[in-house]
């Protein structure tokens, strides 16, 4: 009799997806590609919101009923202690009824159980930021093993918690690469800033003074895809400091419009001051755009040095990185086309595929997963 496909689980903030859960909707898709069974407990639906993930992958609402209201602040995610509660019975209850299995919570960090026979859970540590911290010292304990997505995050583990530090491995993130980048417009270069419209990480109010020291901002258009509390700061700054500059708001687009409005995308600028591994970044490069990047970048940072380290500029340096704007527009386009296919080449054959990830997922998950099954027993 042939066994059974192994299974995933997955914890997805569908009401706000991040770049983490939508990290997890492309890690389903791999893993379902490979032949596990896959589980998405998803904490509401938003229909703005297209999930990126296969036919193939079981979707759960763990939600609590409608009447208790989430309560929302930016880029954080707390409830009330009762609707907590509520999703955590019904998220622990879909768990147990999938067993055997392993778990992957993400940034729902209520799913995370005590150990429990047949139940592999594996953390992720993303950036070596507050909130990775504070779910590494809360939550570790669980864990039959830790996965840091660069070489920061596990520099944190090994300060934070050492007991955990011999069953933590770096593995990269990873992104579906298309077959080949697509024909580009020749003329204005544009330029996409994605991702929240907030200041302490992403840093997007440097964007309007980064437009005022440029001296071709003529030949670019810049394209913001977010939303955020700051995008009234960032309209106005814009106002005042660059009324020139041709500039245009998407608003908030899901992964889909997201991938596709790259086609028409020559170079991805990103501000941050910090970053854990960049997914828009990531999969910008994996179509040919030209990367104009923060040393923030975290586990993107090895990358873009081998690849363009001219691009590269400190966090709020504003002068430096219109600078490397200013050169590009300058560039030859057929020296701009040579340096979009060598990024395209470059991410292609790095560890940043999710084929090169996803490999790594299932040998640490083959390894875990008899030792955390016989100490149970």
């Amino acid at each position: 009799m042939s066994q059974p496909p192994q299974r995933i689980i997955f914890g997805v903030d569908a009401n706000a997806l991040s770049g983490v859960d939508t990290l997890h909707c492309t890690l389903a898709q791999a893993f379902s590609r490979n032949g596990y069974a896959v589980t998405l407990l998803l904490f509401g639906r938003n229909s703005n919101d297209e999930l990126p993930v296969c036919s193939n992958c079981e979707c759960i609402d763990i939600s609590g009923p409608s009447v208790w209201q989430r309560i929302i602040r930016p880029r954080r995610r707390h409830w009330t202690r009762h609707f907590q509660n509520v999703m955590q019975r019904k998220a622990h209850a879909a768990i147990r009824e999938r067993l055997p299995a392993t778990l992957i919570a993400g940034h729902l960090s209520s799913l995370w159980m005590q150990p429990t026979q047949g139940l592999t859970q594996l953390g992720v540590i993303h950036a070596a930021d507050s909130g990775n911290c504070k779910t590494l010292v809360q939550h570790h304990k669980n864990w039959d093993a830790c996965v840091a997505v660069s070489q920061e995050a596990y520099d944190m583990v090994a300060e934070k918690c050492p007991s955990i530090i011999q069953r933590t491995t770096v593995i990269l993130n990873g992104v579906d690469v298309p077959t080949s980048i697509p024909k580009r417009r020749t003329a204005p270069l544009r330029v996409l800033v994605a991702g929240r419209i907030e200041q302490s990480q992403k840093r997007v109010l440097d964007l309007p003074p980064l437009l005022a020291k440029m001296k071709k901002l003529d030949q670019y258009e810049f394209i913001i895809a977010g939303e955020g509390e700051e995008l009234a700061r960032l309209q106005a700054g814009i106002q005042a400091e660059a009324p020139e500059a041709r500039v245009q708001f998407l608003g908030k687009l899901n992964h889909k419009e997201l991938l596709k409005s790259m086609k028409q995308i020559d170079v991805f600028l990103l501000l941050s001051a910090y970053e854990g591994t960049p997914m828009a970044l990531l999969e910008s490069m994996s179509r040919g755009c030209i990367p104009v990047s923060s040393t923030g970048c975290g586990g993107a940072l090895p990358l873009i040095e081998s690849v363009c380290p001219e691009h590269l500029f400190a966090p709020a340096d504003t002068e430096r990185a219109a600078r490397i704007l200013d050169k590009l527009a300058t560039t030859s386009e057929t020296t701009r086309q040579a340096l979009q296919r060598k990024v395209y080449d470059s991410l292609k054959d790095s560890p940043h595929t999710i084929d090169v990830t996803i490999q790594a997922y299932i040998d640490l998950i083959t390894q875990v997963r008899c030792l955390a099954t016989t100490h149970r027993l």
